[in-house]
């Protein structure tokens, strides 16, 4: 019999005691056995089974959104016809399905949004429209770094801006801070696990105030580890560091970027680097079970910003699968996504593997595959596993 908890349950004690009362006030003898009924007792309420503890999440990062005046001008003919002014998805929209998927997605901007209704400015001291904040969040990225050396180029006015613009979309942010209790790492949410996520830059190409230091994270003035213990105190279980490094357009990570991965690895403090700046896509390298990715090159940019034979219009969108394996989290899996800056079509950042299965019309495929053979050549130039870190 089961038994159900609830008003039914009191309606079914109330008639019992009503007939158990009828009984004791009858003399005409004991109640027939045959009008008895049987009731059983209440079962315990059971155990509730307890949700499992997640085994697995995925973090996916990009490259430098490097908006110059050829990226604009795409986005403002986009946006024709609409209430906005610029639309920056059209471009990046082949991202889409890679970056939503992820249960944590970072992007990395290259420079500063402005004010809504301000005019974009390019090199050297960028001002990217705010409307680029929608589209970020459009593709569905979390969180993005926004310490570069073009951070504070507009100043402390800009950082406000920009970061006004991701807070409006939704997006969390990290490397600038507008005061300093917003100077810290962010935590965030992957599939029911905690991850921080930090930021910081080799140098910035305006002046900071020297009374306000927190405007930006330099790699300099800024203690990695002690940011990483007060997250892991936060209650961080896998921290993840972006940074702005490395010399621009050399493939090859330097001296010093091998020397600070392997110090932040070997203290065991960060989980997973990783870096901008060379706008070309630089080496993957293991430090047991951690990685440090040197370099994820551009996401977009001008065609103009074509250096380095073309390497420059390259960039890599790697997805991080991270495994718990006892207490800890470690990364077992990486799927790495070549891309490129292609005209066809109006200027956009096309996934070279997708495009070479679907073959879209007018794609110059021998140029995608050149794209494809240089990043399997710079990923694994480190002697990272294949089995570990596959290129699509």
């Amino acid at each position: 019999m089961s038994f159900v908890r609830g008003a039914g349950a009191a309606v079914f004690g109330m008639s019992l005691v009503l007939s158990l009362s009828a009984c004791a006030d009858d003399d005409s003898g004991p109640l027939p056995a045959a009008d008895v009924v049987a009731t059983a007792a209440p079962s315990a309420t059971p155990t509730p089974t307890p949700t499992p503890a997640p085994q697995q999440f995925t973090v996916v990062a990009s490259g430098d959104l490097l908006i110059h005046p050829g990226v604009w001008w795409r986005a403002e003919r986009e946006a024709k016809g609409t209430s906005a002014r610029y639309d920056f998805f059209p471009a990046l929209s082949a991202l889409e399905p890679l970056i939503a998927g992820a249960d944590i997605a970072i992007c990395h901007l290259e420079g500063p949004m402005g004010a809504a209704g301000a005019e974009p400015k390019g090199f050297p001291l960028f001002q990217n429209p705010p409307e680029l904040a929608v589209a970020v969040a459009k593709l569905g990225y979390d969180t993005c770094s926004t310490a570069s050396n073009h951070g504070i180029d507009q100043g402390e006015a800009g950082v406000n801006s920009t970061l006004a613009a991701l807070d409006a979309a939704g997006v969390a942010h990290v490397g600038t801070a507008r005061n300093a209790d917003e100077d810290k790492p962010v935590l965030l949410d992957a599939n029911g696990v905690t991850v921080a996520h930090l930021s910081y830059t080799y140098g910035h190409n305006n002046a900071r105030p020297a009374d306000k230091p927190w405007l930006i994270n330099t790699l300099a003035d800024k203690s990695i580890l002690d940011d990483a213990r007060a997250a892991r105190a936060a209650g961080a279980e896998v921290v993840i560091a972006s940074l702005h490094w490395g010399v621009e357009f050399v493939t090859n990570p330097t001296a010093d970027q091998i020397s600070l991965a392997t110090e932040l690895m070997d203290s065991g403090e960060i989980d997973l680097v990783i870096g901008h700046h060379a706008h070309v896509v630089q080496a993957i390298e293991a430090f047991g079970d951690r990685y440090v990715a040197y370099g994820l090159g551009n996401v977009i940019s001008a065609l103009s910003h074509d250096f380095a034979s073309g390497a420059s219009r390259e960039g890599i969108v790697p997805k991080f699968t991270f495994t718990r394996d006892g207490d800890r989290w470690k990364v077992t899996d990486i799927e790495v996504t070549p891309t490129f800056v292609s005209p066809v079509g109006g200027l956009h950042t096309a996934d070279v593997a997708t495009d070479l299965a679907r073959k879209p019309a007018g794609e110059d495929l021998a140029r995608l595959r050149r794209a494809r053979d240089r990043t399997v050549a710079t990923v694994y130039s480190r002697g990272v596993d294949d089995t570990v870190v596959r290129v699509r």
